[in-house]
């Protein structure tokens, strides 16, 4: 053993003796890898094991306690441990588990007595995962104790069942098989926890309706005994699919109370559905659930009705969420039926029967019941759409207008009753949460809007509405007017004092959980991408957005993260008013800043694409204007022998003609203000490349200059007198006319433009 190791002869002189922080410090060391030889298995390890296993046989329930976690890491980080002495740890553990069990009942139970037994189930679990999956030590230590350990374990259910449950269902879904024999007992067991299903805690009632789902894998498939239906081919999932429609088979008899409340008859569509709904085909493995018992006499029990509705969506939320090592095959229409039903059970469009409407005590258990009923209904919904996902496409357009009818309407009005919004806040922001699921299949066009829009104004409602004082103080001051000056002293004394009512009114408010903002904001955030909002709801969001984040900002010092991607979602997505609050946003944000905003506020572009972009054109440009000049320079060699004599006939002509031209340039370069440099010399070069092509070329090129000086002193009135002075040297006395050489001049295009000659001059 290396020398930087403490040897484990050290630890087991003071393993007994050990607590506190001397025994934590032991367990941290015992994962080291150092210890994982099996050259230890002579001399240390053994002694070291054998000391460990003493203090598993120990009565003393601190010793088993500290022999668990010994065992627990010294397993799980030294497979030399694992492999040697796993088959013994278990039987070890299984009879501590034996003996706790047996005597569990009948000896007084202390709080060191629980913790002990807690922390012997979850060694033994372990324990477990670590052998299951090796083969030749799964054959050797674990299969063995199996048939021993699920009957102790099932036993001790009856008393922990939050703490053995979660073992067997594992059992259940990894040896199937060897728990056949054993599944009538965990079907009693089952039965008793459903009668006092509504006595247990969240977790025990989910891992209670895992258990009996996997209660149906220990089933064999293929048993066909029905002759005539022997020659078709079993699927594996035979007996989950059993065990599904039987928990089904038990929505239609429970809503049909309702029937004997509500009037039905009045909604065909409702009646027709609650007639399909699945029949009895009760699987002989499921657990049987009790008789529910209502007495409309005894309006609080209406409440058991929709207890049971609860109990019945966990036990098929467990058989639509659990994995299994086969394919299932999902009645989605049936599911999809049961929840349309649940959701059209309300008095917005269902009335009550003659006979219960006055009655004040009925009514007001039925109008509390019934939104508990319709909440199960958006529960079987969330399950389907976080675990079918797409496959309910084609359901989408019955299930929003089912979604629809949760919202509370107010009477013989189609309005919202935001009051009773308030009363079913729980309820609303599962319906959102509900919304944001099915959203991801909806894409970005739906053909009714009304829906998204409803819960955008209940959404803003409900979280700015956080208790309602008003009433309160209506109430209060309505007392006090009504028991006069006479007995104001005795009222004070009654009811106590309400200064603080109205001084510190804060103080009475319910802050409302961060959960709840997550939703709301996801659900904004989701509508904004997806859909063009009214200008009235898309204010609302803004509104609320910016309130919110300036006032966590200001109580907890930062903006929570589902508020900054709601203020990132607002600036993308303006809506249809197109207005920004990307400056407050900013604002809100310049402490610690958002990249998406920074982007905004000062676009940049990669500088060297710009660089190479620029070169690149220069470069273009330089080629094209030395390829224009070489070409001119071609035309100017090929046209000058072919002038001949005549050019040199008009070479005053063109010399007063540039003059004109350049005059004529300067004086616009003078009063152009929008042009740059740039542009100014390259217009000079041109001037430049002309002028020197105008002296070799023939009148052709003197007539193109004389027509664009004609047109500019037509675009250009103010400038004509002074062109027409500087234009005024090429006059007669300057070339006399008379000269035979303008006779000799058939071939040219020169054209004397607006010039009327005497016939003295002529001749």
């Amino acid at each position: 053993m290396s020398s930087q190791v403490v040897p484990l002869s050290t630890f087991v002189q003071h393993l007994e003796s050990s607590e506190g922080y001397e025994f934590r410090l032991m367990i941290k060391m015992l994962a080291s890898p150092a210890y994982a030889k099996q050259q230890l298995l002579k001399d240390e390890l053994s002694v070291f094991m054998a000391k460990v296993l003493k203090l598993l046989r120990s009565k003393d329930d601190y010793q088993v306690w500290k022999g668990c976690h010994i065992a627990t890491v010294f397993c799980t980080y030294n497979p030399v441990v694992l492999c040697s002495f796993g088959g013994e740890l278990m039987g070890i553990l299984y009879r501590n588990l034996d003996d706790a069990t047996r005597y569990y009942g009948d000896s007084v139970q202390t709080e060191q007595r629980k913790v002990m037994i807690r922390v012997l189930v979850q060694t033994l679990d372990t324990l477990m995962d670590l052998i299951r999956g090796k083969p030749s030590l799964t054959r050797e230590a674990l299969t063995p104790h199996l048939p021993t350990i699920i009957p102790t374990l099932i036993s001790f259910a009856w008393h922990e069942p939050g703490l053995c449950l979660p073992l067997i269902k594992k059992l259940l879904f990894k040896h199937s098989t060897t728990f056949r024999p054993n599944a009538g007992k965990l079907k009693d067991l089952l039965s008793e926890l459903y009668d006092h299903y509504q006595n247990l805690d969240p977790a025990t009632r989910k891992v209670a309706c895992d258990t009996a789902a996997y209660l149906h894998l220990t089933q064999k498939p293929g048993n066909n005994a029905n002759e005539h239906q022997a020659h078709h081919k079993s699927f594996a999932d035979e007996h989950w699919r059993a065990g599904l429609f039987s928990v089904l088979s038990q929505y239609g008899p429970v809503v049909r109370l309702w029937g004997e409340i509500l009037d039905i008859s009045s909604d065909e569509t409702l009646a027709r559905l609650i007639e399909t709904l699945p029949r009895d085909t009760a699987s002989d493995i499921s657990p049987q659930l009790s008789a529910l018992t209502v007495d409309i006499n005894k309006p609080v029990t209406l409440w058991n009705i929709s207890a049971r509705l609860e109990q019945l969506t966990d036990m098929v939320e467990s058989f639509v969420r659990l994995p299994t090592s086969f394919p299932t095959r999902m009645p989605i229409g049936e599911l999809v039926k049961i929840a349309e039903v649940l959701l059209s059970l309300t008095t917005n469009y269902l009335p009550l029967k003659r006979g219960l409407r006055r009655d004040a005590a009925l009514t007001g258990s039925i109008r509390s019941a019934l939104p508990q009923t319709q909440l199960q209904g958006i529960r079987l919904l969330q399950c389907l759409s976080e675990h079918l996902g797409k496959n309910l496409i084609t359901y989408m357009p019955s299930i929003l207008s089912s979604m629809e009818l949760f919202i509370p309407l107010k009477d013989k009005n189609s309005s919202i009753d935001y009051q009773k919004c308030v009363d079913l806040q729980h309820g609303l922001l599962q319906l959102t949460a509900l919304m944001n699921s099915i959203a991801q299949h909806l894409g970005h066009r739906i053909e009714e809007m009304s829906l998204p829009i409803k819960l955008v104004d209940i959404c803003a409602y409900v979280i700015e509405h956080k208790q309602n004082l008003d009433s309160a103080f209506n109430s209060t001051a309505g007392a006090a007017k009504a028991a006069g000056g006479a007995k104001k002293k005795e009222y004070k004394a009654k009811t106590g004092s309400m200064s603080d009512l109205f001084s510190h009114p804060h103080k009475f408010l319910h802050p409302v959980p961060l959960e709840n903002y997550k939703v709301v904001n996801t659900y904004f955030k989701m509508v904004l991408t997806h859909w063009k909002l009214p200008s009235t709801q898309q204010a609302k969001i803004t509104k609320y957005c910016i309130y919110y984040s300036l006032s966590f900002r200001e109580k907890l010092g930062y903006v929570p993260e589902t508020f900054i991607e709601l203020l990132n979602t607002l600036v993308l997505f303006p809506g249809k008013d197109r207005f920004s609050i990307l400056p407050i946003a900013v604002d809100l944000l310049k402490e610690t800043g958002d990249p998406v905003f920074d982007v905004l506020c000062n676009p940049k572009l990669p500088l060297e694409m710009i660089q190479l972009r620029k070169t690149a054109t220069s470069s273009e440009e330089d080629h094209s204007a030395s390829e224009e000049e070489d070409s001119a320079d071609a035309e100017d060699a090929e046209d000058a022998p072919a002038a001949g004599e005549d050019t040199i006939a008009d070479e005053g002509r063109t010399e007063n003609a540039v003059a004109g031209l350049t005059n004529l340039v300067s004086s616009e370069a003078l009063q152009s203000e929008q042009d740059s440099a740039l542009e100014n010399q390259h217009s000079g070069q041109e001037q430049q490349s002309n002028s020197v092509a105008d002296e070799a070329s023939e009148g052709k090129g003197d007539a193109r200059i004389f027509k664009k000086r004609s047109s500019d002193v037509h675009q250009d009135p103010p400038l004509k007198r002074t062109r027409t002075e500087a234009a005024q040297p090429p006059a007669a006395e300057t070339v006399p006319i008379e000269s035979g050489e303008l006779e000799s001049d058939d071939g040219s295009d020169f054209e004397i433009p607006a010039i009327e000659l005497s016939d003295a001059e002529e001749d």
